[in-house]
């Protein structure tokens, strides 16, 4: 099973991005998005684009099982 919330943080980890940040991006409060990270909250399409797009990838990467493999193709 993909944990599309743990793909979220470690995507804002790598980048080095705050949770205040892309809560403030996605117009929402940062306990929302904390929620989302440790997968209280399950964001609907709309959110998930607005969280992708805070953290300037596509929203497939948060879908992908082999995470470090899509973001070093990406890089490339």
């Amino acid at each position: 099973m993909i944990d599309v919330n743990k793909n979220i943080e470690r995507i804002r980890l790598s980048k080095g991005i705050t949770r205040k940040f892309v809560a403030k991006k996605c117009g929402k409060t940062q306990q929302w998005y904390w929620k989302v990270e440790k997968g209280l909250i399950i964001p609907d399409a709309i959110n998930l684009q607005l969280i992708a797009k805070a953290l300037d990838v596509d929203v497939k990467n948060f879908f992908e099982e082999k995470l470090n493999e899509t973001l070093n193709k990406q890089l490339a």
